[in-house]
């Protein structure tokens, strides 16, 4: 059975480290239960990270996530995406989910330490004096993150991995 998997979490949580091993690495792809499995990432959402909800080039770009869906799954048994806040926002997750009905969607949830997450934020290309304290940050998208999961993700199976 073909599965689509969300991969979600706050910024600076691990999705894209946890993405890469889950396609890559033997011994992570046998922990979660993915052994006899085909599987590939969508690079459109690893490498297509909207700096805020005002970057339109690359919240376009995101569109073409569907496209490549498609063409995975005609050799893969599971895609993984890398989720971000736009994709809910945009109703992306939602035309995802219409567009391939008869495909099992579910989503893997990166829990990691606010701590950590506040240490890791200003690494990222898009970090700015403009975002804030980091852990204020931090706990304001572990926030917001609830409230996707009771809009966009309430119909979907959830699993929890946790520091990644």
């Amino acid at each position: 059975m073909k599965k689509i998997i969300w991969v979600v979490g706050t910024s600076a949580s691990g999705k894209e480290t946890f993405i890469r091993k889950i396609t890559n690495d033997s011994s992570v792809i046998k922990k979660y239960g993915f052994k006899n499995k085909s599987s590939a990432f969508s690079l459109i959402s690893v490498e297509n990270i909207a700096k805020n909800d005002t970057d339109v080039t690359t919240l376009n770009k995101r569109e073409n996530i569907l496209d490549e869906i498609t063409s995975l799954l005609k050799v893969n048994d599971v895609i993984f995406i890398k989720w971000q806040f736009v994709d809910s926002d945009s109703g992306r997750v939602r035309r995802v989910k219409k567009a391939f009905p008869k495909t099992v969607q579910e989503v893997i949830c990166i829990r990691t330490n606010k701590n950590i997450i506040a240490q890791r934020l200003v690494n990222k290309f898009w970090w700015s004096k403009e975002c804030g304290e980091p852990l204020l940050f931090a706990i304001d998208q572990e926030r917001k993150l609830e409230q996707v999961f009771q809009n966009s993700f309430k119909d979907y199976e959830v699993s929890f991995v946790d520091k990644f």
